[in-house]
Protein backbone atom coordinates (compact mmCIF):
# COMPACT_ATOMS: atom_id res chain seq x y z
CA UNK A 1 0.00 0.00 0.00
CA UNK A 2 2.98 2.46 0.93
CA UNK A 3 4.55 1.77 -2.18
CA UNK A 4 1.58 2.63 -4.54
CA UNK A 5 1.38 5.78 -2.72
CA UNK A 6 4.48 6.83 -3.15
CA UNK A 7 4.20 5.27 -6.85
CA UNK A 8 1.39 7.58 -7.61
CA UNK A 9 2.84 10.19 -5.79
CA UNK A 10 6.08 10.01 -8.21
CA UNK A 11 3.55 10.00 -10.96
CA UNK A 12 1.81 13.07 -9.75
CA UNK A 13 5.08 15.05 -9.76
CA UNK A 14 5.79 14.05 -13.02
CA UNK A 15 2.71 15.10 -14.37
CA UNK A 16 2.61 18.50 -12.97
CA UNK A 17 6.57 18.79 -14.22
CA UNK A 18 5.27 17.74 -17.70
CA UNK A 19 2.48 20.11 -18.38
CA UNK A 20 4.21 22.94 -16.39
CA UNK A 21 4.96 25.97 -18.35
CA UNK A 22 8.79 26.33 -19.63
CA UNK A 23 10.91 28.88 -18.98
CA UNK A 24 12.21 30.87 -21.46
CA UNK A 25 15.81 31.80 -21.51
CA UNK A 26 15.65 34.67 -25.03
CA UNK A 27 18.00 37.71 -25.95
CA UNK A 28 16.43 40.38 -28.28
CA UNK A 29 18.75 40.95 -30.76
CA UNK A 30 18.17 44.11 -32.27
CA UNK A 31 21.58 45.87 -32.23
CA UNK A 32 22.60 43.67 -35.63
CA UNK A 33 19.24 44.12 -37.44
CA UNK A 34 17.65 46.66 -40.11
CA UNK A 35 15.50 49.34 -39.38
CA UNK A 36 11.78 47.79 -39.38
CA UNK A 37 12.69 44.59 -37.66
CA UNK A 38 9.84 43.08 -35.44
CA UNK A 39 10.16 40.27 -32.90
CA UNK A 40 7.31 38.81 -30.84
CA UNK A 41 8.41 37.53 -27.91
CA UNK A 42 7.00 37.10 -23.68
CA UNK A 43 3.94 38.50 -25.28
CA UNK A 44 4.86 41.92 -26.46
CA UNK A 45 6.89 43.59 -29.73
CA UNK A 46 9.66 44.92 -29.95
CA UNK A 47 10.70 46.52 -33.37
CA UNK A 48 14.35 48.27 -34.36
CA UNK A 49 13.70 51.37 -35.39
CA UNK A 50 15.38 55.42 -36.51
CA UNK A 51 12.56 56.77 -35.80
CA UNK A 52 12.64 60.91 -36.61
CA UNK A 53 15.44 62.82 -34.42
CA UNK A 54 15.25 61.86 -30.82
CA UNK A 55 17.53 63.19 -28.05
CA UNK A 56 17.68 65.48 -25.71
CA UNK A 57 15.05 68.66 -25.84
CA UNK A 58 13.86 66.41 -29.43
CA UNK A 59 11.54 64.06 -27.21
CA UNK A 60 9.40 64.65 -24.06
CA UNK A 61 10.70 61.86 -22.10
CA UNK A 62 9.01 59.87 -19.22
CA UNK A 63 12.10 58.36 -17.39
CA UNK A 64 15.82 59.17 -18.42
CA UNK A 65 18.90 57.70 -16.90
CA UNK A 66 22.27 59.83 -17.02
CA UNK A 67 25.20 57.81 -15.78
CA UNK A 68 28.75 56.38 -17.43
CA UNK A 69 28.48 53.96 -14.88
CA UNK A 70 28.50 49.95 -16.32
CA UNK A 71 25.22 49.36 -15.17
CA UNK A 72 22.22 51.76 -14.50
CA UNK A 73 18.63 51.48 -13.63
CA UNK A 74 15.65 53.40 -12.44
CA UNK A 75 11.94 54.25 -12.81
CA UNK A 76 10.00 56.96 -12.94
CA UNK A 77 8.31 58.82 -10.68
CA UNK A 78 8.02 63.03 -9.66
CA UNK A 79 10.19 62.42 -6.58
CA UNK A 80 13.02 65.33 -6.09
CA UNK A 81 15.49 63.04 -4.92
CA UNK A 82 15.07 59.77 -6.83
CA UNK A 83 16.17 56.17 -5.22
CA UNK A 84 18.09 55.75 -8.25
CA UNK A 85 21.66 57.88 -8.46
CA UNK A 86 21.29 57.08 -11.95
CA UNK A 87 18.08 58.85 -12.61
CA UNK A 88 17.99 62.47 -14.01
CA UNK A 89 15.05 63.92 -12.05
CA UNK A 90 15.10 66.80 -14.75
CA UNK A 91 14.14 64.31 -17.43
CA UNK A 92 11.60 62.05 -15.79
CA UNK A 93 8.14 62.10 -14.09
CA UNK A 94 4.94 60.43 -13.82
CA UNK A 95 2.43 59.86 -16.63
CA UNK A 96 -0.80 58.13 -16.71
CA UNK A 97 -2.52 55.18 -19.27
CA UNK A 98 -4.27 58.07 -21.73
CA UNK A 99 -0.69 59.51 -22.88
CA UNK A 100 0.23 56.00 -24.10
CA UNK A 101 -0.81 55.52 -27.60
CA UNK A 102 -2.37 53.13 -28.83
CA UNK A 103 -2.01 51.17 -32.17
CA UNK A 104 -3.44 47.96 -34.05
CA UNK A 105 -1.19 45.14 -34.45
CA UNK A 106 -2.85 41.78 -36.55
CA UNK A 107 -6.00 43.29 -35.14
CA UNK A 108 -5.21 43.38 -32.01
CA UNK A 109 -4.57 46.63 -29.70
CA UNK A 110 -1.19 47.63 -28.03
CA UNK A 111 0.08 50.32 -26.21
CA UNK A 112 3.55 51.89 -27.51
CA UNK A 113 6.43 53.40 -26.28
CA UNK A 114 9.77 54.72 -27.17
CA UNK A 115 13.20 53.84 -26.35
CA UNK A 116 16.29 56.13 -27.07
CA UNK A 117 19.61 54.34 -26.07
CA UNK A 118 22.84 56.40 -26.44
CA UNK A 119 26.32 54.68 -26.31
CA UNK A 120 29.69 55.86 -27.79
CA UNK A 121 30.90 52.13 -28.66
CA UNK A 122 29.42 48.84 -28.70
CA UNK A 123 26.21 47.31 -27.65
CA UNK A 124 23.88 47.75 -24.61
CA UNK A 125 21.66 45.26 -22.87
CA UNK A 126 18.68 45.80 -21.28
CA UNK A 127 18.38 43.52 -18.59
CA UNK A 128 15.44 44.12 -16.48
CA UNK A 129 12.26 46.13 -17.88
CA UNK A 130 8.51 45.89 -15.66
CA UNK A 131 5.87 47.71 -16.49
CA UNK A 132 3.14 48.51 -13.76
CA UNK A 133 -0.53 50.59 -13.60
CA UNK A 134 -1.01 52.19 -10.03
CA UNK A 135 -4.61 53.91 -8.87
CA UNK A 136 -4.22 57.64 -8.58
CA UNK A 137 -0.44 58.25 -8.15
CA UNK A 138 0.16 57.09 -4.56
CA UNK A 139 3.80 58.10 -2.52
CA UNK A 140 5.82 55.66 -4.40
CA UNK A 141 9.56 56.59 -3.40
CA UNK A 142 11.37 52.74 -3.57
CA UNK A 143 11.57 49.80 -5.98
CA UNK A 144 9.60 47.90 -2.94
CA UNK A 145 6.41 50.37 -2.95
CA UNK A 146 6.14 50.15 -6.63
CA UNK A 147 6.26 46.04 -6.57
CA UNK A 148 3.88 46.25 -3.77
CA UNK A 149 1.50 48.68 -4.45
CA UNK A 150 1.81 48.70 -8.37
CA UNK A 151 -0.52 45.53 -10.50
CA UNK A 152 2.30 44.08 -13.11
CA UNK A 153 1.77 44.83 -16.55
CA UNK A 154 4.45 43.34 -18.12
CA UNK A 155 7.82 41.76 -16.75
CA UNK A 156 10.62 40.68 -19.25
CA UNK A 157 11.74 38.09 -16.26
CA UNK A 158 7.77 37.20 -15.80
CA UNK A 159 6.81 33.32 -15.22
CA UNK A 160 10.42 32.33 -14.53
CA UNK A 161 11.30 34.07 -18.04
CA UNK A 162 14.88 35.68 -18.68
CA UNK A 163 14.73 38.31 -21.09
CA UNK A 164 17.05 40.64 -22.53
CA UNK A 165 17.25 42.93 -25.63
CA UNK A 166 20.62 43.69 -27.39
CA UNK A 167 20.68 47.53 -29.00
CA UNK A 168 23.40 49.11 -30.76
CA UNK A 169 22.42 52.66 -29.21
CA UNK A 170 24.88 54.51 -31.25
CA UNK A 171 24.22 57.85 -30.18
CA UNK A 172 22.64 59.03 -33.84
CA UNK A 173 20.55 61.50 -32.51
CA UNK A 174 17.84 58.97 -33.63
CA UNK A 175 15.44 56.28 -31.50
CA UNK A 176 16.30 52.99 -31.48
CA UNK A 177 13.39 50.68 -30.39
CA UNK A 178 9.47 50.78 -30.08
CA UNK A 179 7.80 48.55 -27.40
CA UNK A 180 4.59 47.32 -27.78
CA UNK A 181 2.25 45.66 -24.96
CA UNK A 182 -1.19 43.86 -25.21
CA UNK A 183 -3.84 47.05 -23.98
CA UNK A 184 -5.57 44.35 -22.36
CA UNK A 185 -2.67 43.98 -20.42
CA UNK A 186 -2.92 47.26 -18.78
CA UNK A 187 -5.34 47.30 -15.31
CA UNK A 188 -7.02 51.09 -15.76
CA UNK A 189 -8.24 52.30 -12.36
CA UNK A 190 -11.43 54.32 -12.63
CA UNK A 191 -10.09 56.46 -15.91
CA UNK A 192 -7.19 56.36 -17.86
CA UNK A 193 -6.44 59.56 -16.52
CA UNK A 194 -5.97 58.32 -13.23
CA UNK A 195 -4.19 55.25 -13.94
CA UNK A 196 -0.51 56.36 -13.65
CA UNK A 197 2.17 54.09 -15.41
CA UNK A 198 5.23 53.18 -14.68
CA UNK A 199 8.49 51.89 -16.18
CA UNK A 200 11.04 49.72 -14.27
CA UNK A 201 14.17 49.14 -16.45
CA UNK A 202 17.81 48.22 -15.90
CA UNK A 203 21.00 47.81 -18.50
CA UNK A 204 24.31 46.52 -18.82
CA UNK A 205 27.46 47.72 -20.78
CA UNK A 206 26.67 51.19 -20.36
CA UNK A 207 29.47 53.73 -21.45
CA UNK A 208 27.52 56.56 -22.09
CA UNK A 209 25.25 59.30 -21.45
CA UNK A 210 21.69 59.07 -21.04
CA UNK A 211 18.79 56.15 -21.88
CA UNK A 212 15.31 57.78 -22.42
CA UNK A 213 11.84 55.97 -22.50
CA UNK A 214 9.34 58.49 -24.02
CA UNK A 215 5.90 58.28 -25.11
CA UNK A 216 4.80 60.02 -27.75
CA UNK A 217 1.71 62.13 -29.54
CA UNK A 218 0.55 59.36 -32.08
CA UNK A 219 1.12 55.39 -32.25
CA UNK A 220 3.92 55.12 -35.13
CA UNK A 221 3.53 51.28 -35.75
CA UNK A 222 4.31 50.29 -39.20
CA UNK A 223 2.65 47.68 -40.72
CA UNK A 224 3.81 47.86 -44.19
CA UNK A 225 6.46 45.03 -43.69
CA UNK A 226 7.74 42.28 -45.99
CA UNK A 227 9.51 39.15 -46.16
CA UNK A 228 12.79 38.18 -48.58
CA UNK A 229 13.29 33.90 -48.74
CA UNK A 230 16.81 33.25 -50.14
CA UNK A 231 16.78 29.29 -51.60
CA UNK A 232 19.96 27.77 -52.36
CA UNK A 233 20.03 25.01 -54.75
CA UNK A 234 22.16 22.43 -56.73
CA UNK A 235 21.29 23.15 -60.34
CA UNK A 236 22.07 19.86 -61.58
CA UNK A 237 20.93 20.59 -64.93
CA UNK A 238 22.57 24.37 -64.99
CA UNK A 239 19.23 25.71 -66.81
CA UNK A 240 19.28 28.50 -63.80
CA UNK A 241 15.85 27.45 -62.80
CA UNK A 242 14.71 25.32 -59.25
CA UNK A 243 13.50 22.07 -60.82
CA UNK A 244 11.56 19.39 -59.42
CA UNK A 245 13.78 17.11 -57.79
CA UNK A 246 17.00 19.34 -57.29
CA UNK A 247 18.10 19.61 -53.78
CA UNK A 248 18.21 22.55 -51.50
CA UNK A 249 21.76 23.33 -49.84
CA UNK A 250 22.16 23.90 -46.31
CA UNK A 251 25.36 25.63 -45.19
CA UNK A 252 25.74 27.95 -47.37
CA UNK A 253 26.26 31.32 -46.61
CA UNK A 254 25.00 35.36 -47.70
CA UNK A 255 25.49 38.75 -47.43
CA UNK A 256 22.60 41.04 -47.42
CA UNK A 257 22.90 44.57 -48.08
CA UNK A 258 19.41 46.58 -47.20
CA UNK A 259 18.25 49.94 -47.67
CA UNK A 260 19.92 51.23 -44.43
CA UNK A 261 23.43 50.05 -46.14
CA UNK A 262 24.43 48.13 -43.04
CA UNK A 263 25.29 44.47 -44.79
CA UNK A 264 24.61 41.30 -42.55
CA UNK A 265 25.80 37.68 -43.03
CA UNK A 266 23.35 34.88 -43.26
CA UNK A 267 23.62 30.98 -43.36
CA UNK A 268 21.02 28.78 -45.63
CA UNK A 269 19.83 26.38 -42.69
CA UNK A 270 18.53 22.23 -42.68
CA UNK A 271 16.00 23.25 -45.08
CA UNK A 272 18.47 25.10 -47.75
CA UNK A 273 16.99 28.41 -47.32
CA UNK A 274 17.37 31.65 -45.12
CA UNK A 275 13.96 33.95 -44.55
CA UNK A 276 14.51 37.82 -43.71
CA UNK A 277 10.60 38.38 -41.99
CA UNK A 278 9.39 42.34 -41.35
CA UNK A 279 11.52 43.95 -44.06
CA UNK A 280 11.16 47.92 -44.25
CA UNK A 281 10.50 48.98 -48.10
CA UNK A 282 13.64 49.05 -50.53
CA UNK A 283 16.22 47.16 -52.33
CA UNK A 284 18.20 44.70 -51.01
CA UNK A 285 21.26 43.13 -52.69
CA UNK A 286 21.94 39.82 -51.88
CA UNK A 287 25.26 38.33 -52.62
CA UNK A 288 26.33 34.08 -52.10
CA UNK A 289 29.64 33.69 -50.99
CA UNK A 290 30.16 30.36 -52.60
CA UNK A 291 32.39 27.72 -52.48
CA UNK A 292 35.13 25.97 -53.88
CA UNK A 293 33.74 23.30 -56.01
CA UNK A 294 30.98 24.70 -57.05
CA UNK A 295 29.81 27.52 -59.71
CA UNK A 296 26.96 29.57 -59.61
CA UNK A 297 24.17 29.43 -62.56
CA UNK A 298 21.97 32.31 -61.67
CA UNK A 299 23.15 36.21 -61.40
CA UNK A 300 25.10 36.59 -57.90
CA UNK A 301 24.52 38.93 -56.82
CA UNK A 302 20.94 39.69 -57.03
CA UNK A 303 18.85 43.10 -56.26
CA UNK A 304 15.45 43.01 -54.99
CA UNK A 305 13.48 45.53 -54.78
CA UNK A 306 10.55 45.10 -51.52
CA UNK A 307 7.47 47.73 -52.50
CA UNK A 308 4.55 45.15 -51.98
CA UNK A 309 3.52 43.03 -49.42
CA UNK A 310 3.98 39.18 -49.04
CA UNK A 311 6.95 36.82 -49.53
CA UNK A 312 9.71 37.71 -52.59
CA UNK A 313 12.30 34.83 -53.17
CA UNK A 314 15.61 35.33 -54.52
CA UNK A 315 17.00 31.50 -56.21
CA UNK A 316 20.50 31.04 -56.10
CA UNK A 317 21.40 27.77 -58.38
CA UNK A 318 25.38 26.19 -58.00
CA UNK A 319 26.31 23.11 -59.68
CA UNK A 320 29.88 21.61 -59.37
CA UNK A 321 33.01 22.80 -61.50
CA UNK A 322 35.08 25.39 -60.75
CA UNK A 323 33.62 29.08 -60.94
CA UNK A 324 35.23 31.41 -63.43
CA UNK A 325 37.06 33.35 -60.78
CA UNK A 326 39.03 30.41 -59.30
CA UNK A 327 40.17 29.15 -62.76
CA UNK A 328 43.95 29.45 -63.20
CA UNK A 329 45.53 30.89 -66.27
CA UNK A 330 46.89 28.71 -69.08
CA UNK A 331 50.21 28.39 -69.55
CA UNK A 332 51.86 30.07 -73.02
CA UNK A 333 51.85 27.71 -75.88
CA UNK A 334 54.73 25.55 -76.37
CA UNK A 335 54.90 27.67 -79.74
CA UNK A 336 55.17 30.50 -78.62
CA UNK A 337 57.56 30.03 -75.91
CA UNK A 338 60.05 28.42 -78.52
CA UNK A 339 59.89 31.58 -80.97
CA UNK A 340 60.46 33.53 -77.83
CA UNK A 341 63.80 31.19 -77.15
CA UNK A 342 64.94 31.44 -80.86
CA UNK A 343 64.85 35.28 -80.38
CA UNK A 344 66.86 35.68 -77.24
CA UNK A 345 69.56 33.50 -79.08
CA UNK A 346 69.58 35.44 -82.73
CA UNK A 347 70.72 38.09 -80.28
CA UNK A 348 73.69 36.70 -78.85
Amino acid sequence: MGRLCIAGALTGLLLAWAGAAVADVFTVELSDKWIGYVEHRGGVVYQRTDFGTSGSGVIDPVLALKSNEWEIWGYNNDEKNPESPHVDKTKTRSFTLDEVPLVTIAGDLYRELLLDANQAQGAIDLTELELYTVDNAPDITTLIDLRAQGTLVHSMDGGGDDGTVRLDGGGSGKADMFLYVPDAAFTVFGAEGTTNVYVYCRFTGNDDGFEEWAVLNEGHWNPELYDLKIVQFEDVDENGQLDSGESLLPDWDFDVLGPQGAPQSFTTGADGTITLKNLAPGQYRVTGDGKNGWKHTTLNPQNHDIESVGLDVAYFGVSHGAPMSDLVPEPPALGLVALALLGLRKRH
